[in-house]
């Protein structure tokens, strides 16, 4: 029955021959296949399904098919099967490839939702009567590092839904409506996170170099600015998702992420996530030459106002370690991340797993360095002005004495 364009075989179809021992149903135009197809053939001993494009594989398909051999070029049943003769070299897989990976990735998105609204809840509790806009920065970028702990969170629920069954229905996965949804949000946070983050350095550097009269100090200005920012990478988001859903219908790679193909033939993919990560590559030597530029000033003006002599104080310490901590952390996560996917990109023999550690750690980073380091410097802060106003309380008492 091979070459015949054979599109669909119904169940108990071959009932009428119980002798039947081999079954060739390879070159043919099958997209499914019904769990009881060979009901009815004991003695049946090879099946060939090569050159078959078969969409979807149920799991009771495949135990129907355990009593005999079972030729194919389809990896997902080369995977699920014993007596098998496989055309291909396929690897199994599975959404997670190990319990490492899988214990990994639930440990780091545990850390993202703790550390983000950690910090948020901490940053109301210490400017609960500060409204301008910079605490207004501060207080936003934890919402855009927890949109990839919902992404890594829906990742280990994929992974627990379909268990050892997900070689046969990495397909299905890979077109679901959730899939889509998970594309979308992960751009999303690609997107948002990056742009926060400068925004949050160019503030710095604007309050110190027009403390009086900067647009950044004004709450109603950086609230129409983070709407802008957030609407924006909404839409494109969005918009690339419908895309690639109309296009293709599919995603190419199983964790459902903006910045992987495989298989190069989603030319959309492949260019949308070079332009992804050179634009977060140019976002950190932005962060780099504004808080380069911070320091510089920082210095020129505490030597100004203190002297010569007094240009190393507590003030300027604090302030440049908080700059170089907030840099390299951008430098440690997003570099080395943005590399080893454009490698991916570029080569096809590059291996899977390394871009799944690299998307479970390396892109989890800077979610979890950035607020960190915030809130320790906004901790800092705090410990300093009561310290000061201490010593205010004890000024008069001096005097009397």
């Amino acid at each position: 029955m091979s070459s015949n364009r054979i599109t669909d075989i119904l169940p108990k179809a071959f009932n009428l021959l119980p002798q039947l021992r081999i079954l060739d149903i390879s070159k043919n135009a099958l997209e499914t296949l019904s769990p009881n197809f060979v009901e009815g053939v004991p003695h049946l001993e090879v099946l060939s399904l090569v050159a078959n494009s078969l969409h979807a594989i149920s799991l009771e398909t495949v135990l129907s098919m355990q009593e005999f051999g079972v030729k194919t070029d389809d990896n997902r049943i080369c995977c699920s099967l014993v007596l098998v003769y496989c055309m291909t070299k396929g690897t199994c897989f599975s959404l997670l490839e190990s319990r490492n990976m899988k214990g990994v990735l639930l440990l780091t998105f545990i850390l993202v939702f703790l550390v983000n609204t950690l910090s948020f809840v901490k940053h109301l509790k210490l400017y609960t009567h500060s409204f301008d806009g910079y605490r207004l920065f501060i207080r936003t970028s934890p919402w855009g590092n927890l949109l990839h702990g919902i992404y890594l969170c829906s990742l280990w629920a994929v992974q627990e839904y379909f268990s050892d069954n997900f070689v046969l229905e990495h397909i299905r996965w890979r077109q679901s409506g959730f899939c889509f949804k998970l594309f979308v949000v992960s751009l999303w946070h690609a997107l948002f996170s990056p742009l926060i983050f400068c925004l949050l350095a160019l503030a710095r550097l604007m309050v110190v170099l027009h403390p009086l009269n900067t647009k950044f100090k004004r709450s109603s200005f950086v609230l129409q600015f983070l709407l802008l920012c957030c609407l924006l990478s909404v839409t494109i988001s969005a918009s690339l998702g419908f895309i690639q859903w109309l296009l293709y219908h599919l995603i190419p790679f199983e964790f459902c992420s903006p910045l992987v193909d495989f298989s190069e033939t989603f030319s959309l993919i492949k260019y949308a996530a070079m332009i992804l990560c050179f634009y977060q590559l140019s976002g950190t030597g932005f962060v780099c030459i504004t808080h380069s530029l911070l320091v510089v000033n920082l210095k020129i003006s505490q030597k100004v106002i203190s002297g010569l002599h007094d240009g190393k104080s507590t003030f300027l310490r604090r302030v440049c370690t908080q700059a170089i901590a907030s840099t390299a952390s951008d430098i440690v996560s997003r570099i080395p991340s943005n590399i080893i996917i454009l490698l991916g990109l570029l080569d096809e023999k590059f291996d899977p797993s390394l871009i799944k550690w690299c998307i479970i750690l390396l892109c989890s980073m800077s979610s979890i360095l950035h607020p960190l380091v915030h809130t320790a410097a906004s901790l800092r802060k705090k410990a300093v002005l009561t310290g000061l106003q201490t010593k205010q309380l004890h000024l008069p008492n001096i005097h009397s004495k």
